[in-house]
């Protein structure tokens, strides 16, 4: 028995993000799009099934650039009321409720996101601008054990446009309550990619 998957030629988004360092924004808006279109079939399902692990790095292209979720190790269905396991998923992308062990939802997915969106603007793994800080202490400030009033997330350049800077901030709210739902982020990322097109025409 054998097992035929699907060849990539690009590899993953930050790997591309490296290598092309100057990415046409309509290009990032479409991998974003990409990646929503696949968290919101997972959270379509029931039970929804939460990734947990959204990254760039989990992010495969194809030739066209067309984007694929991969790395479903510790991804999990979502049962209602149920407290889901802490310690996953990779610490500069992972949702503040779920570092401190507190119990969480899909919500976790949105935040990752926002983390993700960094990584198509700055073209940078999160807190790459962060020099000689132990990773530690920089996911202390994240979660807020500093004592900082304002937890610490990542940048973005100053040239990304407002939507997406107010859609990155709102993914990485400190309240998964405030954080806008992946259908919500597909429609934002439908209209500003629809826009980019026609201003491109």
């Amino acid at each position: 028995m054998c097992a035929v998957t699907e060849y990539l030629e690009n590899g993953d988004v930050a790997a591309y993000l490296a290598v092309h360092r100057n990415v046409e924004f309509d290009v990032k808006i479409s991998i974003g799009l990409g990646v929503l279109n696949a968290v919101q079939y997972l959270h379509s399902l029931d039970p929804p099934v939460i990734h947990r692990d959204l990254k760039g790095r989990n992010v495969l292209l194809s030739d066209a650039l067309d984007a694929k979720l991969s790395d479903f190790g510790i991804s999990r269905q979502r049962i209602a009321d149920e407290t889901m396991t802490v310690g996953v998923g990779t610490a500069f992308w992972t949702a503040p409720e779920v570092l401190l062990g507190l119990k969480y939802d899909a919500s976790v997915d949105v935040y990752s996101f926002g983390v993700i969106m960094t990584e198509l603007d700055t073209q940078h793994a999160p807190y790459a601008d962060i020099k000689g800080v132990p990773s530690m202490h920089i996911v202390q400030k994240v979660t807020g054990q500093d004592g900082a009033v304002t937890p610490l997330r990542p940048t973005l350049t100053r040239d990304a446009p407002a939507w997406f800077v107010a859609t990155a901030a709102a993914c990485l709210d400190r309240d998964p309550a405030r954080r806008p739902s992946i259908s919500e982020l597909r429609d934002r990322f439908a209209q500003a990619l629809g826009a980019l097109r026609a201003d491109a025409r």
